[in-house]
């Protein structure tokens, strides 16, 4: 998960630094474990969803060799699987 603001950091969960130390114009990565179940009824349909977090393992200042997903990049990337009237709908806004 990529933190930019100095709320989202959950400084009472005990990581090394201090709220004064983090830079607002840096990018952070919080590295956790995740678990995702999802239920499905007897026609096999999605019903349901839990995510389960817990506290970041690690949080630190991103670097050159982190892989950083911005919502541009996630868009160009994704964009071939949408379906057409999605692409005819988001092209008419630009």
């Amino acid at each position: 998960m990529l933190l930019t603001d100095p709320d989202q950091f959950g400084i009472e969960w005990g990581w090394d630094f201090e709220k004064d130390e983090i830079d607002p114009d840096a990018t952070y990565v919080s590295e956790t474990r995740s678990s995702m179940f999802w239920r499905f009824d007897g026609d096999a349909k999605l019903i349901g969803e839990e995510v389960f977090n817990r506290k970041p393992d690690t949080v630190r200042k991103a670097n050159d060799d982190d892989i950083i997903m911005t919502k541009e990049k996630r868009t160009e990337i994704t964009k071939q699987y949408w379906p057409e009237e999605i692409k005819a709908e988001l092209e008419a806004e630009t």
